[in-house]
């Protein structure tokens, strides 16, 4: 209940893509995607991603650290579920099992048969339900590092600053390893920055509980996952489609940032300190969604069809 209070306040918040927009576009409210990532208002504009959270949210209400065969049998099947439902959960739920496995493995120097049986039967099912609507030569992942990253400078509809583009693309053929690394770097620091936003402050406590339970290591290995995935791999066909990987991070990490504002309000010494870190946080997490909700009341929604547009059509 407490998690579900927190997410209800928190829906508006949004990335620093209204940077771009205001450099770009000269107004405040803009840019919810300039960074790739669609944020927390946007969630019901793709349902296979809205259901697979709620699938998500009941396998981790339901999983417990040790389960028995028949709970294991029902977090498999939950999980298995995710594969019709969106299949970039279902690969972060298997990935997460594996590293919780793992992560077992270390603490107590032998494989925990809890761990390994939820594993197999979560993949088993998942393979057997994706059967039946899996098609020879569909699309795969391509091992591509930070194409996302580069993507950001050299696309008109993103943060484009086309001479880091040109740079990037120059030090990549003439061999400059050295300022190749450190743009890549300052591109993945502003990729992290652009997207997350405000919910980089949950990161010392986040971090801090990763190891205190087994749901909170599925947890981080969830978000680690998701942030890792899309870094390095792209989807054949549709090259943008794997950032949906790391919309799972934003949607967690959502969570747990409601409780560190507070802290950090609660932590002011005056009146004046109080407000000031209101209007900050608030200048910081709404310009982008409310964009996003002018673009849905404009006269001219997305939606919106011309007469000219309809006779064509």
């Amino acid at each position: 209940r407490r998690l579900c209070f927190w997410r209800c306040r928190l829906c508006f918040l949004g990335s620093l893509g209204f940077i771009s927009s205001l450099i770009n576009s000269h107004t405040l409210w803009g840019g919810e995607s300039a960074f790739w990532a669609t944020q927390n208002l946007s969630t019901l504009i793709n349902p296979p991603y809205a259901l697979s959270l709620v699938l998500l949210l009941l396998f981790l209400n339901f999983f417990t650290t040790t389960p028995s065969l028949k709970r294991a049998l029902t977090l498999s099947l939950i999980g298995a579920l995710l594969i019709q439902t969106k299949a970039y959960a279902a690969l972060l739920l298997d990935f997460s099992l594996l590293g919780l496995l793992l992560i077992s493995i270390l603490k107590h120097k032998k494989i925990s048969p809890q761990y390994l049986l939820l594993l197999a039967l979560t993949a088993v099912f998942t393979l057997l339900f994706a059967l039946p609507t899996y098609r020879l030569g569909s699309s795969g992942f391509i091992f591509s590092p930070l194409w996302f990253v580069r993507s950001i400078f050299s696309s008109p509809d993103r943060f484009p600053i086309f001479k880091v583009s040109q740079a990037w693309d120059s030090y990549t053929a003439s061999g400059y390893n050295l300022k190749l690394i450190i743009l890549q770097f300052v591109g993945l620091f502003l990729f992290i920055v652009g997207n997350f936003g405000l919910r980089l402050l949950t990161l010392p406590s986040f971090l801090k509980r990763a190891l205190a339970s087994s749901r909170e290591t599925l947890i981080f290995f969830i978000a680690l996952f998701g942030i890792l995935i899309p870094l390095f791999f792209i989807q054949s066909g549709n090259s943008w489609n794997t950032i949906q990987f790391i919309y799972y991070p934003i949607f967690f990490l959502s969570l747990y940032l409601g409780p560190v504002l507070v802290a950090i309000l609660f932590r002011s010494r005056n009146l004046i300190q109080f407000t000031f870190l209101i209007i900050i946080f608030l200048f910081l997490a709404l310009p982008t969604s409310v964009g996003t909700l002018l673009g849905f009341t404009s006269p001219s929604p997305s939606t919106y069809i011309s007469t000219p547009e309809l006779r064509q059509l």
